[in-house]
Formats: structure tokens, C-alpha cells, sequence
């Protein structure tokens, strides 16, 4: 009887923390997109390379941290770029996508 009442516990415990994850992950979504911006001054560059994991292909990726302005705040955001911008603009620069 207490193992069954432990795995019982043990798996409320899990799905619980399972649904905090994915809470977590989704509001950091949404939070990360209500400050989204499309200019700005670049303050950091990010590059992934291209890369396959379990069976998925991930092309390499470009990104920009911009710092501007929305709604009167200032806001920063991580901004997908082409390649040829990224490398065409330096941290400092001013970006217009």
C-alpha cells in the first residue's frame, strides 16, 4: 500500500512540475514578444551554426539584440537577421529591419 501511495505522490509531484515548466517556458514567450522591436541600436550579436539533433536539422541562425523604444520604454529584443545584415552591421550600429 505505501508504495502505491509513493508512486501516486511521486507522479503528482512530477505533473505538477512538468506544468510549471511549461508555464514558464510559454510566459517567457510571451514576455519576450511584448517588447518586440524591429530598430534600434545593436548591443550584441548572436550566431548558432547549423546543426542536426535527434533527426532535426537546425540551419545556423543570425540574431541582434536591439535596445529602442515601444511605448514610451526602453525595451530590448532579440531580433532575427539575414546573414548578410549580420555581418554587414556591428554592435553600436543602428538597425532598421
Amino acid at each position: 500500500m505505501k508504495e502505491i501511495l509513493c508512486k501516486i505522490f511521486f507522479g503528482m509531484i512530477f505533473s505538477i512540475l512538468f506544468g510549471l515548466i511549461i508555464f514558464v517556458c510559454v510566459w517567457s514567450c510571451i514576455e519576450n514578444e511584448k517588447d518586440r522591436i524591429t530598430e534600434g541600436i545593436i548591443i550584441d550579436k548572436s550566431y548558432s551554426a547549423a546543426h542536426t539533433t535527434a533527426m532535426h536539422y537546425h540551419p545556423a541562425s543570425y540574431r541582434f539584440q536591439l535596445r529602442g523604444v515601444k511605448d514610451e520604454r526602453t525595451v530590448t529584443y532579440w531580433l532575427k537577421v539575414s546573414k548578410e545584415d549580420y555581418q554587414e552591421y556591428k554592435v553600436g550600429n543602428y538597425y532598421r529591419q
